[in-house]
């Protein structure tokens, strides 16, 4: 089974890290330059801003594990499969431009491996049970290296260049947005004390208005010397009603709709934060904040189901690649800051 999978997948070994963002449509995953939408109104504390140093460099470790079926990695009947991944990331800060601040979102390494059971949270993975998977890291930084630019609050305010061989597995997916499993948390526009909430229209699993919801909350908040240390938990829901082409992207053209995929995607973590003093906004101090770990488990259950006269296939599919099938896959993604800066 392994040296199948190993076969197959081979030149499409991106569809593993495409799950890292899990978002079930190319509409749900558009840049949408809009701030966070909150619900809590203004209170006596502190306001939180990303610490984005023009400048400055920031490299963070990625681990993902994946358990469940999604094609191409599997086929009906099959059993589930188990996947680790482990990607370092590095975040350049260049400088301010008028609307937000330009980052590079560089891969800098990438390993995977296949697994041959799931793995429980906190348990050490025996050697003899897994199964390296060749990956190119050329190839991989094609498919994942994204310029944006960010406002300080973490929301998109434009992309500047985005990978443009991204590989389609079931739904279109944009990879533009994977460098969101560093910043997931739009942050609020006002003040916060420990217990606030709000919701925002971005994040890891998409955007889509009435579809896909987030809510933040600040359940931990301590001084630390001049710092503050903080914790936010995130949950996330979406509905997915999408039609799709031959490739599998979403699309509403008619002509070229040949299936349906409907579900849902769901997310749960908590990330630890570093706030650093910053200058005062508007007479409100204000602390820079980066994430030192976090820790994400996503669930996502997609259904396809082909649609009457559907249209032939597109020539631009890629070989081998399956894009029809089902999807229930769990996973989790583990972030840790890497740099002694971020340490202390």
């Amino acid at each position: 089974m392994r040296k199948l999978l190993q076969t197959m997948c081979f030149p499409f070994w991106p569809c593993v890290l495409l799950l890292l963002v899990a978002v079930p449509s190319f509409a749900q995953q558009k840049a949408v330059a809009t701030p966070a939408q909150n619900a809590a109104p203004a209170v006596s504390g502190p306001l939180l801003t990303y610490a984005l140093q023009p400048g400055s460099m920031q490299h963070y470790l990625v681990t993902a594990y994946f358990d469940g079926h999604f094609p191409p990695f599997d086929q009906p009947g099959d059993p589930p499969v188990h996947l680790l991944a482990h990607m370092e990331y590095v975040a350049h800060v260049g400088q301010p431009q008028q609307d937000g601040l330009p980052i590079d979102f560089t891969v800098t390494q990438v390993d995977m491996q296949l697994l041959q059971k799931e793995v429980p949270i906190g348990a050490k993975i025996d050697p003899k049970q897994t199964v390296p998977f060749p990956i190119d890291l050329e190839q991989a930084q094609k498919a994942l290296n994204t310029s944006v630019v960010l406002r300080p609050d973490g929301s998109i305010a434009r992309i500047l260049t985005a990978p443009n061989n991204m590989v389609r597995v079931n739904v279109g997916i944009d990879l533009r947005k994977l460098f969101m499993i560093v910043m997931p948390v739009i942050l609020p526009n006002t003040a916060v004390t420990l217990g606030t909430s709000w919701t925002s229209k971005e994040g890891l699993i998409g955007t889509a208005p009435a579809k896909v919801s987030y809510t933040n909350k600040l359940s931990a908040m301590k001084p630390d010397g001049a710092n503050l240390d903080l914790k936010i938990v995130q949950t996330a829901t979406s509905q997915i009603n999408d039609t799709l082409d031959s490739s599998g992207m979403a699309t509403s053209d008619k002509q070229h709709e040949v299936s349906r995929l409907q579900g849902t995607a769901s997310l749960t973590g908590w990330m630890n934060y570093l706030g650093m003093p910053a200058p005062t906004s508007n007479g409100v101090k204000t602390y820079a904040v980066r994430m030192q770990k976090g820790l994400f488990k996503l669930a996502v259950n997609l259904k396809q189901t082909p649609l009457p006269n559907a249209a032939p296939p597109s020539s631009t599919t890629p070989p081998n690649v399956t894009t029809t099938g089902n999807v229930d896959v769990t996973a989790r993604f583990v972030v840790q800051a890497l740099d002694q800066a971020a340490l202390r």
